[in-house]
Order: C-alpha cells, then sequence, then structure tokens
C-alpha cells in the first residue's frame, strides 16, 4: 500500500499506477474540492474530480467515504468548535512564520463557518476582527475590519446528486454501504475498462465504515449493522 501526500484535485497531475489499483479516500475528502462562494457549477466541478481522482488508478476502483449531512445545526455542532477553529486559523500563524511579511499580526482573525445549502456547501470562512496594513515582500497590504477570507470546502452532496455525477464521471457504483450516521461508503469502479469490472454482492466491514464515520461526524454511538 502506498501512501499518498498530494493535492489530489489538481489537473496537472498525472498518473501514479502502472496497473489497476484500489484507491481509498476517508474522510470525506472528495469534500474538499475546489469551488468559490459563488460557484454554481458544483456538479461540474465534481464530475472533473472524480475523473482525475480515478485516472490515479489507472481504471483499477475508488473506494470513498461520503457525508451527506446537510442539517446546519448539526454541522455548525461539529465544526464551530474551539479545536477547528484553532485549525483553521492556523494559516494566519503559518503566514507571519514562513512568509516576507513585516507587521502582521496573526490573532486578529475569527472563525466562521458558513453554511450554503443553494451549493451544498459548508465553507470555512475567516474573518479580520480589525483592520490592519502589512508589508509582504514588497507589496503594502490593507485588511478591512469585517473582510473575510474563504479557506477550505466541506461539501455535503446528496446521494442522488453525488451518483448522477459518478455516472458522468464514467464511474459504475459497484457498491453502497450506508451507516445510522449521513456517512456512505461507495466503491466505485472507472468503466472505460470493463476487463476488471465485477460486482461485489456482500461484503462486511462495520469496522471500517465505523471509523470513517466517527471522524467525519464525531459521532461515537455508531450501529455497527449495515444495511
Amino acid at each position: 500500500m502506498q501512501i499518498l501526500e498530494m493535492d489530489f484535485f489538481n489537473p496537472q497531475r498525472t498518473n501514479i499506477s502502472l496497473e489497476p489499483s484500489l484507491g481509498i479516500m476517508t474522510c470525506g475528502t472528495i469534500g474538499n474540492i475546489y469551488g468559490s462562494l459563488r460557484d454554481k457549477a458544483v456538479n461540474v466541478n465534481l464530475v472533473r474530480s472524480l475523473k482525475k481522482v480515478s485516472s490515479l488508478t489507472k481504471n483499477g476502483w475508488l473506494l470513498l467515504s461520503l457525508d451527506t449531512n446537510q442539517e446546519k445545526e448539526s454541522l455548525m455542532q461539529g465544526y464551530a468548535t474551539q479545536l477547528m477553529s484553532q485549525l483553521f486559523l492556523t494559516v494566519f500563524h503559518r503566514i507571519n512564520k514562513e512568509l516576507p511579511v513585516q507587521g502582521f499580526d496573526p490573532s486578529l482573525f475569527k472563525y466562521v463557518p458558513e453554511w450554503r445549502p443553494e451549493i451544498q456547501l459548508f465553507a470555512h470562512v475567516a474573518e479580520a476582527t480589525e483592520s490592519q496594513d502589512f508589508t509582504l515582500g514588497n507589496y503594502q497590504v490593507h485588511i478591512e475590519r469585517g473582510e473575510k477570507f474563504h479557506l477550505l470546502n466541506s461539501y455535503k452532496f446528496k446521494q442522488n446528486f453525488f451518483e448522477a455525477c459518478c455516472d458522468k464521471a464514467n464511474l459504475d457504483i459497484l457498491n453502497v454501504w450506508h451507516h445510522t450516521s449521513p456517512m456512505k461508503l461507495y466503491l466505485l469502479k472507472d468503466r472505460a475498462n470493463p476487463h476488471f469490472a465485477y460486482k461485489v454482492k456482500s461484503v462486511k466491514c462495520p469496522a471500517l465504515l465505523s471509523a470513517l464515520a466517527s471522524v467525519d461526524t464525531g459521532n461515537t454511538a455508531l450501529d455497527e449493522q449495515l444495511t
């Protein structure tokens, strides 16, 4: 097994496998695809990303988890925490430490996540708590109080929407495992290589699915019986 540390959604990436392989994407990583807060073409971005990720397996298989939770209150309880705030605001401390800045105060930001149901997006956003001026290399930079910065996406795709995009990406759905949480586990196959296609009739993997659900939702009261 080869663990990959890379930008899976970068269109410049090339195949890394020489033969059909199984790619495993846990923690709902497929929800972290590109897209701005004003981007309505979510299906286009998802299809493109699915194609790119599947290409890494050389016409093989994808085992990926999908978080379909679209309940705002539940999402806020899971993400609007001190730990998540510290995680996402780390980027400003890295700017202060790793870039040629002078006069930059990384503490003048707060984490303000937003749920955008019209595009199925839970957006991780930072907001400036005070105005500040600083230099970045040879550039003068001004940040206004209340200015927002879009840091990361956590799309929460509906099941039918995701499956329609899989079809457009030429991916066959071999099996879907459901859980008591909104988490689902998909086994996908690139239909471009039918020689390696097969149908999974029955696979029991409650421990794996429970682990995936626990990571994504924080729910530890998980039912190990798959449906």
